[in-house]
């Protein structure tokens, strides 16, 4: 198994420290850290998205606008509220996603996926307009 996919399985899964280890001990490139954060993302690993995204012990950061904003979209794809919220409003991120991204996606993919608790916060938290959109 190579280092980055070792990586990728740490991120998953949550193992904060063998993920900090190898980012802090290992060369790796900084346009692999977008798939390091959507595997965090998508494993529900809050822990490692803000690792990722804001560490002072990391060279570089995820940036969460990568894809246009794919990792907002995936967060509500996987009805990661946690997640959706750290990405929408944490003072440690210095700009937040984009909650309109990709014709609003973000709300899109969790009423597609049927998670009424994560559609009623982004409902209750920002101006959507889906009426046209939905």
């Amino acid at each position: 198994m190579t280092v980055l996919n070792e990586l990728l399985a740490a991120c998953r899964k949550g193992e904060i420290d063998n993920v900090r280890q190898v980012l802090t001990s290992h060369d790796i490139d900084k346009n692999q850290y977008p798939m390091l954060l959507e595997e965090a993302v998508l494993g529900g690993q809050l822990e490692i998205v803000k690792f990722l995204t804001s560490s002072k012990d990391l060279a570089y950061h995820a940036d969460i606008h990568a894809n246009k904003d794919i990792a907002l979209v995936n967060a509500c794809r996987a009805n990661r509220l946690n997640i959706v919220q750290y990405l929408l409003t944490s003072p440690e991120l210095s700009s937040h996603c984009n909650i309109h991204t990709l014709s609003d996606a973000p709300i899109r993919e969790a009423c597609i996926s049927g998670y009424p608790e994560l559609v009623q916060y982004l409902l209750d938290n920002y101006d959507l307009n889906i009426n046209n959109n939905l």
